[in-house]
């Protein structure tokens, strides 16, 4: 992730019960990155890699 989106996702309001757009950005940006992006009904959001990808960083 590129610093310029970081800087984008900080300077984005989010706050407590209206996360919506922080959380949109968020997964837009870190989808490239991830093997998949998952969400919940109540606002959380999360990035997965999978255990082989990890293991061949640590070889």
């Amino acid at each position: 992730m590129k610093t310029k989106n970081l800087l984008e996702i900080l300077a984005t309001p989010s706050p407590s019960g209206r996360e919506r757009d922080g959380q949109r950005l968020w997964i837009k940006n870190v989808t490239p990155h991830a093997d998949r992006v998952e969400s919940d009904s109540h606002g959380n959001a999360w990035a997965v890699l999978e255990g082989a990808l990890i293991q061949r960083f640590h070889e």
